[in-house]
């Protein structure tokens, strides 16, 4: 009985003993003391005593901000039986760093038994005599077009008094220089810079701002913007009309600032009875003639073509049967499509007019294009909206319109985006029905200069 005492109490002794016993151990190696902007080293040599096992770093933790500043270059290592490796913890130490002692704490864990080891290290960061620095800075745009302005602040983080201080600023143009002068220790000075970029090709830059203090270079910071590709192609058509031809011209110019390839069309008379001639042979024909052409930046190119119709006869009869048609289906309900502008959207109204009998079931068909997106709320009766493959659909379902009456449609549009040049607004469609007939209206189209300058806008009545 009493041996087996013995035995128990020599194992309560023991176990407690082996549990605290660890199978590795950690030494560090402290980091140099360091100036700001610069980088130090923290080392943690694992000696792994027993089997091969994977051991891992937890991140270093320390008061703001010196926690942004550690980074771990190989947290995961395997380490065999009775052997040794290191972690090598990077210290990269901000440029306005406050001079001081900043303590960080990390653990380090064999990840087969969870066993932990918890490490202190510190860092002393050194101010210099004599140092400036760039902070915050940034461009006034990101997407930009034909100019920018820079703003940063130059911060004396040194001891002593800076003389002749000035920034270089690198553009993709030209290089100029920002003149700050003296700056006492601790003192900052705010800058700002217009910066030309009109005629750049369409792609990424950056700006380099360098600050010295007389010939010494003490920092340099970098900052990046883009000049968007545009592509957008401007087609003017004309018409020249006879009793027995139409002459159409159309100039495509190519108004925004890339290489393009743009395909214009335009709807003929494919029919027995007329004959088409052109200046340059379309790529496809048919209902529609689509011609490919490769324009430059500003670049214009013109395609003309003629419809000639025989016998004169179909073409009186026509005519005839045309302007019955216009007569009867078009001028006893009309629809007018207006834009204005107002801030940075665009207030589009439609306006229906019957000066006809009585028309059921009128329904109403608008698109606003990819471009340009709806905005705020509808201030008359809200459409049913969907969205298509040119644009966003609206349709509004009126019922039966008197004669003499008038309704009036309203939505807000704002570009998508960066958009430029002269875009037309599609033609809205009315359709409804007049006794036993349908009859459908087109409104005019509605053109929208978005620039440069303030936005003009412009209506163009359909003939």
């Amino acid at each position: 009985m009493r041996n087996a005492t013995l035995v128990i109490t020599s194992l309560a002794l023991i176990i407690p003993a082996l549990a605290l016993a660890t199978s590795f151990d950690v030494s560090v190696t402290q980091p140099e003391p360091t100036f700001t902007s610069d980088t130090a080293f923290a080392l943690l040599t694992i000696n792994n005593t027993v089997d091969e096992s994977l051991f891992t770093g937890s991140q270093p933790l320390a008061i703001s901000p010196a926690n942004m500043w550690a980074t771990i270059e190989n947290p995961n290592i395997v380490i065999k039986p009775s052997s040794s490796d290191t972690m090598r913890v990077r210290l990269n130490v901000a440029k306005d760093a406050k001079p001081g002692t900043y303590q960080y704490t990390m653990s380090v864990t064999r990840v087969a038994t969870n066993e932990k080891i918890e490490k202190t290290f510190s860092l002393t960061v050194k101010q210099r005599d004599k140092w400036a620095i760039t902070k915050n800075l940034k461009l006034s745009c990101v997407q930009c077009e034909d100019s920018l302005s820079l703003f940063t602040n130059v911060v004396n983080v040194g001891k002593e008094k800076l003389d002749n201080v000035k920034i270089v600023l690198t553009a993709p143009k030209k290089t100029q220089e920002l003149t700050v002068g003296s700056l006492e220790a601790g003192e900052s000075k705010s800058l700002t810079a217009f910066i030309d970029i009109s005629g750049l090709d369409p792609t990424s830059y950056t700006i380099t701002a360098e600050t010295l203090a007389g010939s010494q270079s003490m920092d340099r910071e970098q900052v990046g913007f883009a000049i968007p590709k545009e592509t957008p192609v401007d087609v003017e058509r004309k018409e020249t009309v006879t009793p027995w031809s139409k002459s159409v011209e159309l100039v495509a110019t190519n108004t925004g600032n890339a290489l393009t390839e743009y395909s214009v069309k335009s709807q003929v008379a494919n029919t027995f009875w007329a004959t088409i001639t052109y200046s340059q042979p379309p790529l496809t024909k048919g209902d529609i003639y689509t011609w490919l052409v490769k324009l430059s930046p500003g670049e214009s190119t013109t395609i003309t073509y003629t419809e000639f119709y025989w016998p004169i006869i179909i073409l009186i009869a026509l005519i005839i049967v045309g302007i019955f048609y216009v007569y009867f289906f078009f001028t006893s309900i009309g629809l007018t499509k207006r834009a204005t502008k107002h801030g940075g959207e665009f207030s589009v109204s439609l306006l229906v007019k019957n000066k006809g009998v009585a028309v059921d079931g009128v329904t109403i068909r608008d698109v606003v294009p990819e471009e340009f997106i709806l905005s705020g709320s509808f201030e008359t009766l809200k459409p049913i909206v969907r969205k298509i493959g040119s644009g966003t659909e609206m349709i509004w379902r009126l019922g039966t319109i008197k004669r003499g009456e008038e309704r009036l449609l309203h939505y807000k549009i704002k570009p998508r985006g960066i958009v430029t040049g002269e875009h037309s607004l599609p033609s809205a469609h009315l359709t409804a029905r007049k006794g036993a007939n349908t009859i459908t209206t087109i409104s005019n189209h509605a053109n929208i200069d978005m620039g440069p300058g303030p936005s003009r806008i412009r209506v163009k009545t359909d003939e």
